[in-house]
């Protein structure tokens, strides 16, 4: 069996538990590497960790999605159809059968959401440490393949959205066309809610889009990604739709150079809030400290751990992290984001994404 599956059962031992309880839908397909692109909602299972024993339990409306690509040692358990519409304890009865049938006394869990529905001789225990977040703190070769993947897609759309830009095409338009992109390039679907902003609209960090038109000298934003089993990517590209003005271009070069800053920053070793900085002080010394209102950047996996690119995050960097890397700074009439997706290497940082940044787009 896999190596998270020893240190969830590592853990089981030390803490001298019968069983421990994955309540959440990605933990256990992290444990059990399905890697499967699901919608949120679509599908629903905890899984049960044994010394000698794993158990899935899903409803019906899941089972097909998920089971087919279980290890073939994980026995399943499927409630009855009544699963899929309760509410808070969707499988307290077959997990209260099956804590009965195996005779667990002692059940461990990283959250309460069972505590009241499973039976008085399962004693649950919460535990804070969760093995599991620390070994997705990195990535494996096959999730970097994946990963690596989704960013060549992302990539790839960019590169043919561009042509989409003409003046009146509205915010609402340009989502569409660059979400039927992502499908065309063979994204199981986009990683996020795709993010287009134009003008004035770009000074929200996540802008809803509108049916506002495009128009010559406008700021446009776009942020976005591709699925593909089960792991994003993430890019954002700001410039001008035409001729920029000066304040546009001061605004723009200042968060490229953040951005710049903060990729030279990076390496195994190096506290997130220390690369954090590289990109804030710079945005402050430009002036733009004040229009700089978020963290630098986020993990990218099918499960992420604790670490980030953030002022106030003082874990350190470790080889095989991914991460994002995308300073922002908005103002009143607009605003400007760059990201890319990087993995941490031993003595830098290697580029996942290679779209162009181009300040100018379309004449």
């Amino acid at each position: 069996m896999n190596d998270r599956v020893q240190a969830v059962r590592a853990l089981r031992k030390e803490r001298r538990l019968d069983a421990l309880l994955l309540e959440d839908l990605a933990q256990s397909q992290y444990l059990l590497e399905v890697y499967r692109t699901l919608a949120p909602g679509e599908a629903r299972g905890v899984t049960l960790v044994e010394a000698d024993a794993l158990t899935f339990v899903t409803d019906p409306l899941s089972a097909h999605r998920l089971v087919p690509h279980l290890p073939p040692e994980v026995a399943v358990v499927e409630a009855d159809g009544d699963a899929f519409v309760r509410k808070g304890y969707r499988f307290a009865k077959e997990l209260t059968r099956l804590l009965r049938k195996h005779g667990v006394k002692r059940l461990g869990a990283f959250g309460l959401r069972y505590k009241e529905a499973l039976p008085s001789t399962a004693k649950l225990r919460l535990l804070k440490e969760n093995p599991l977040l620390d070994l997705a703190e990195t990535r494996t070769d096959r999730e970097l393949g994946l990963l690596e993947h989704a960013a060549a897609l992302a990539d790839a759309v960019f590169a043919q959205i561009t042509a989409a830009l003409q003046p009146g095409i509205t915010e609402i338009g340009l989502r569409a066309r660059l979400d039927e992109l992502l499908y065309e390039h063979g994204a199981d679907m986009p990683a996020f809610g795709t993010l287009v902003s134009f003008g004035e609209n770009t000074n929200q960090i996540h802008a809803v889009s509108t049916n506002r038109p495009l128009q010559r000298g406008d700021l446009v934003m776009l942020d976005f990604g591709a699925k593909v089993n089960g792991i994003g990517s993430d890019l954002t590209r700001t410039f001008v739709f035409g001729k920029a003005s000066r304040e546009q271009r001061k605004l723009w070069q200042a968060v490229a150079e953040a951005q710049q800053r903060a990729l030279e920053s990076i390496r195994a070793g190096k506290q997130g809030k220390t690369v954090a900085a590289a990109a804030r002080n710079y945005l402050v010394k430009a002036g733009y400290g004040d229009f700089y209102c978020h963290g630098l950047g986020h993990q990218l996996g099918l499960l992420c751990g604790a670490t980030y690119l953030s002022m106030s995050c003082p874990r350190r960097l470790r080889e095989g992290m991914v991460l994002t890397v995308e300073p922002g700074a908005y103002t009143s009439r607009g605003g400007v984001r760059l990201e890319d997706d990087v993995v941490v290497t031993r003595d830098g940082c290697r580029l996942l994404t290679h779209a162009p940044k181009p300040l100018e787009v379309g004449g």
